[in-house]
Formats: C-alpha cells, sequence, structure tokens
C-alpha cells in the first residue's frame, strides 16, 4: 500500500485518513500480472463521525470510510509462446 509492504491477504485496512484521500494498493503473487487500484476513503459513511460533526466540525473529515471487503481477481500469466 502506498509502495510499502503491508503483509499477506486478507488483510484489515486502517487508518486515520481524512475524507476523499486516496491509497494505492498493488497485489503480487508468483505466475499472476500484478494488479493495482486504488482505495478512496469515501466508500462507505461512518455514522459515529456523522454524528459526531454535528457537535463538532471536524469529525466530518472522517465521515466516509472503505468498504468492509474488497475482491480482486488477479490474471494468471500466459505461458511463453512455443518456438517452432
Amino acid at each position: 500500500m502506498d509502495d510499502a509492504y503491508v503483509g499477506t491477504t486478507p488483510y484489515k485496512q486502517k487508518d486515520s485518513k481524512i475524507l476523499f484521500t486516496t491509497t494505492s494498493l498493488r497485489l503480487k503473487m508468483d505466475g499472476y500480472e500484478p494488479f493495482q487500484t486504488r482505495l478512496s476513503k469515501a466508500e462507505q459513511a461512518d455514522v459515529g463521525a456523522i454524528i459526531a460533526g454535528c457537535f463538532v466540525y471536524f469529525p466530518f473529515l472522517w465521515a466516509e470510510g472503505y468498504l468492509p471487503e474488497h475482491t480482486y481477481e488477479l490474471t494468471p500469466l500466459s505461458p511463453p509462446a512455443a518456438k517452432q
């Protein structure tokens, strides 16, 4: 994530980034093409932060979060073409 190794899947992402920030994600596995995507901190509303934001402005910066689960399908590498 963000060019730093964080572990193996399944992996739980927790951070204190504010609303609408993104995190780059790269998945690699032997025998498969690398997969790159971005996670957006605007995928799911955080009800607790929204309620707190009614009393104090700052929690609105954390009113959105990540979906609880993401599923990706990696593409197998093509075998090398046979020489004729």
